[in-house]
């Protein structure tokens, strides 16, 4: 197994409207035919297959790795956001579309990009508690440092 090449590529994770970004490799080669997350050699190369450029960081969604008979892939997917309009880049995509993951599950993927699509979601960071206030001093208050008397 560690003997067979390794293919290491990393998908895009593009949303719009409830809906993902896919991408249907070519008729012929690796994969022929088969809808995908846009995928590269790293992210800014998925987004040239499309014509396009990354905004901003991307951030690790989901990672999937399985062995084929002929190869290991490993898959790194990321939030990512484009400038442009996708399109196609001949040699590397015949069509894209915009899919739900329901509508997703149900065109020709791999298995490699349907584990991608059945990731749970990230979940956001929790943001940290508010500070504690000290409460406000009252009339009566014992002075600081002192215990208050049993009443």
């Amino acid at each position: 197994e560690a003997d067979l090449p390794l293919l290491a590529t990393v998908a895009l994770w593009v949303e719009r409207d409830g809906a993902v970004l896919l991408a249907q490799r070519p008729a012929t080669g690796l994969f022929a035919g088969l809808w995908e997350l846009p995928q590269g050699a790293d992210a800014a190369d998925a987004a040239a297959a499309l014509g396009t450029a990354i905004v901003g960081a991307t951030t690790v969604r989901a990672h999937h790795q399985q062995t084929l008979s002929h190869r290991r892939l490993d898959i790194t997917a990321v939030d990512a956001r484009l400038r442009g309009r996708p399109r196609p880049v001949p040699a590397r995509y015949q069509a894209v579309r915009w899919a739900s993951l329901d509508e997703a599950r149900t065109l020709a993927i791999a298995s490699g990009t349907a584990a991608l699509l059945a990731a749970p979601a990230p979940t956001p960071p929790r943001s940290p508690p508010p500070p504690v206030r000290p409460r406000r001093r009252r009339q009566g208050d014992p002075p600081l440092g002192k215990p208050r008397s049993p009443r």
